[in-house]
């Protein structure tokens, strides 16, 4: 079990490794300018399994500052993959970061937004938290109660009618895909809080005079919730980046160079 461990550290470990140079390439690597690039340099693997290394044609001969080689436009292909994942990135956060907003803001109201029960027998027949709290339950089912699936295919279909301009079609697309996801990160911070509530450790909290800002942000996000908060972050967050290879890959809507247009071997 040990080994096992440790060989998946490793390979975690170099993967973070590619990735931190894949995306650091554009600092580190070559200039962009292409009169000093050679048109279709061989890459590094092909370097070392050309047979004929001898060749006197200058522009397949590998060079360091192109491990991957360069294109037929005199492109750095690291360079091009390289912005191609920032872009991605970019396009991925906007999904998240709705997807944090809402998804914890819906969290905390559902878990602490229900309204206390009086003792005496007068009860509140309009009270304003309970009613919102309903009306919030309420909401947030109806978007549980959606697939997946169909949401991605409805907010393709729908970015696609509505927005015109090609650019902005994407960023549609991400944003409705983190909003429609909210109801997962919300039950999940109020199953964990109502898990707290059951050990007695917000009336212990309340009753050591613990202010409520405290009580919600340090000990509820931070110390219970912020496993939960940050494996829901990047799995929509690499759901985001596939979403956005396929939507580009079968459907060529993508103006900008992204992880979808590379992998058409038409671009290349």
């Amino acid at each position: 079990m040990r080994l096992g461990n440790l060989i998946w550290n490793i390979l975690n470990f170099i993967l973070l490794l590619g990735v931190v140079v894949v995306l650091a390439w554009p600092i580190v690597g070559p200039s962009v300018e292409k009169n000093k690039f050679k048109p279709n340099r061989n890459s590094i693997i092909e370097h070392f399994l050309d047979k004929d290394k001898k060749s006197n044609n200058h522009k397949k001969q590998y060079k360091s500052k192109h491990p991957l080689g360069t294109d037929s436009h005199g492109k750095d292909k690291m360079y091009v993959i390289s912005n191609a994942t920032l872009r991605n990135i970019q396009y991925a956060l906007v999904a998240v970061i709705p997807f944090l907003l809402f998804g914890i803001l819906s969290g905390l109201m559902l878990s602490f937004g229900r309204g206390k029960t009086s003792i005496g027998n007068k009860k509140q027949i309009f009270n304003p938290l309970n009613i919102g709290y309903h009306v919030l339950d309420w909401f947030i089912k109806i978007l549980h109660s959606f697939p997946v699936v169909i949401v991605i295919l409805v907010g393709v279909l729908f970015v696609e009618i509505s927005i015109t301009t090609p650019e902005l079609r994407i960023y549609g697309l991400m944003f409705f895909f983190g909003s429609f996801c909210v109801p997962q990160l919300a039950y999940d911070i109020e199953k964990e809080v109502n898990s707290l509530r059951k050990k007695e450790f917000i009336k212990a909290a309340e009753a050591l005079g613990v202010s409520r800002f405290r009580l919600i942000v340090v000990d509820v996000l931070w110390f219970s919730c912020r496993d939960i908060i940050f494996s829901r972050s990047m799995n929509l967050f690499l759901a985001a980046i596939a979403i956005e290879i396929f939507k580009t890959f079968y459907m060529s809507s993508s103006s900008a160079t992204t992880l979808g247009t590379l992998f058409n071997p038409n671009y290349w």
